[in-house]
């Protein structure tokens, strides 16, 4: 198991398949960090 992980991603209206991928990351890591990014329209 790695110590530390990382995921990033917009999230925005989070729903059940981005649940998924967030546990899914976490069984690979103690403690993951979570980037959560907007979209921006400039």
């Amino acid at each position: 198991m790695v110590e530390i992980g990382a995921v990033q991603g917009r999230f925005q209206g989070l729903h059940i398949g981005h649940m998924e991928f967030l546990l899914e990351a976490k069984k690979r890591c103690r403690f993951l960090f979570i980037g959560v990014s907007n979209y921006d329209k400039q």
